[in-house]
């Protein structure tokens, strides 16, 4: 790039056809990618038609102008993880560097008389196709193309005649307004960037359907994304849990009978940071081997998602109590699903190291999934594993006798506290009717935040307040 410019202004000099100069793609200094010509068209990047009609090509910033014009660590990771995405949608199974222009990454300077890329992203072309290797090891090649580095850039070639649908997230404040659209990006979480940054002008993006896909205003996000070749039902964290708490206690019970009885706790302590609880619930089967434990984590310290357990004997963080420990893993989770402040006070240590956002969907939660290539787990398959646990247990018949907890099974006749519960129920300003009903017969201590979540109900349901 021969400079430290911002995707915009990149793309700004760009714009002009008396430029006569662009690329595919550029990466900013602070990581944000931008998309300014489509992968299956030419960009006039590295001095020569016959490479430029072949090649994927990305300009990135330098954060040191002159000198050995310095690439910062941020650009150059997130090069990394543009170069592996591009292989990927291609088909690409190797990236392959050999110093000149038989290999299948190359540089500008392998094309024209330059000194791009610089000596020292030059330096680093060795280091970058060994990482895009690591990502690409566990991908099943397809087709057999090429790929390509010019112009201070890193980038993929493909004959155009075999290359694969991009997807493009367009932020306008339209699907149909082209003249209002701020940029077109190959990466979702860039685009979303940019939507938050022009949320006050209404801006959000769109697929190259025209479907939203992000609305920086909205409560939820749609639950349908557009891959670029089909469309996939994707699971959102947020809003109400679909497993009532008595499915939660029969599917547990029948794998173990000896597990904790933490189905209640799940759906209220989502309930008080918007995360849906019997998804956390069916991680935490999954995370704890259905509470059996057996790893590095032990059952007494409270950690039901392993948190902070990174493997080689390291037990990962303890809690003071399971109520402490579930509510660690909810925040945890949203952390990854949004970028909201939490409603309660931080229990989770490691809430402040998580890149916030990343991960709304179920599906999205392992990194190999995620479009972003981030994530809670670094194992395959994640995000699904949690699914199948959850939907065995919306399957899981409960009988009506049996939907209720021992403390209401003892009890003949509705007594006071159960006609003070079954009338919160039905206004709508609780949910869980075991965890209430608990708590005013002094079973279980209620939690301050619980009982913010339902005065706020009952405030809301005030007639001056509707």
């Amino acid at each position: 790039m021969a400079g430290n410019l911002s995707v915009e202004s990149c793309g700004n000099v760009f714009a002009p056809e008396s430029r006569k100069a662009s690329s595919n793609y550029a990466v900013a200094t602070d990581g944000r990618v931008g998309l300014y010509v489509d992968e299956g068209n030419r960009a006039w990047t590295s001095s020569n038609a016959d490479n430029d009609n072949q090649a994927v090509t990305i300009e990135v910033a330098n954060d040191q102008i002159g000198g050995d014009w310095h690439v910062g660590d941020v650009a150059l990771a997130r090069t990394i993880e543009l170069c592996a995405d591009i292989c990927r949608r291609n088909n690409i199974p190797q990236l392959i560097y050999t110093g000149d222009a038989s290999g299948s990454l190359t540089r500008h300077n392998m094309f024209a008389a330059t000194a791009c890329p610089g000596t020292y992203l030059q330096s680093k072309f060795p280091f970058i196709a060994d990482e895009v290797n690591k990502r690409l090891a566990s991908t099943q090649a397809t087709t057999t193309t090429a790929t390509s580095v010019s112009s201070q850039t890193v980038s993929t070639d493909t004959p155009t005649s075999q290359t694969a649908a991009t997807q493009i997230y367009r932020v306008r404040k339209a699907p149909g307004d082209a003249l209002s659209q701020l940029g077109a990006f190959g990466v979702l979480q860039n685009a979303i960037h940019a939507a938050d940054g022009g949320k006050a002008a209404g801006y959000k993006v769109y697929d190259e359907g025209g479907r939203l896909v992000y609305d920086p205003g909205a409560s939820e996000l749609p639950v349908s994304v557009n891959t670029g070749n089909q469309d996939v039902d994707l699971t959102p964290f947020d809003g109400q849990a679909v497993a009532s708490v008595a499915q939660m206690q029969v599917y547990i019970r029948k794998i173990n009978p000896r597990a904790p009885d933490l189905a209640a706790l799940y759906i209220e302590e989502g309930i008080a940071e918007g995360i849906r609880g019997d998804i956390a619930f069916a991680q935490a089967c999954l995370e704890t081997g259905n509470f059996v434990f057996g790893g590095d984590v032990k059952a007494e310290q409270y950690n039901y998602a392993g948190i902070g357990a990174v493997g080689g004997g390291a037990p990962g963080n303890s809690f003071a109590s399971p109520q402490i420990g579930v509510r660690a893993q909810i925040q945890h989770l949203k952390a990854y699903v949004n970028k909201e402040p939490l409603r309660g006070d931080c229990v989770d240590p490691r809430f402040r190291y998580v890149e916030r956002g990343v991960s709304p969907y179920v599906e999205w939660l392992g990194q190999r999934e995620n479009p972003l290539g981030k994530g809670w787990a670094t194992g395959g398959d994640y995000g699904p594993k949690i699914l199948r646990i959850l939907n065995a247990i919306i399957a899981t018949e409960v009988a009506e006798e049996k939907a209720t907890n021992a403390a209401a099974d003892i009890i003949a006749e509705k007594t006071p506290e159960e006609i003070t519960v079954d009338n919160a129920l039905a206004d709508g300003l609780i949910t869980e009717r075991d965890y209430w009903l608990g708590v005013l017969i002094g079973t279980i201590r209620p939690d301050p935040i619980y009982i913010k979540v339902v005065m706020d109900r009952a405030h809301d349901k005030l007639p001056e307040n509707k």
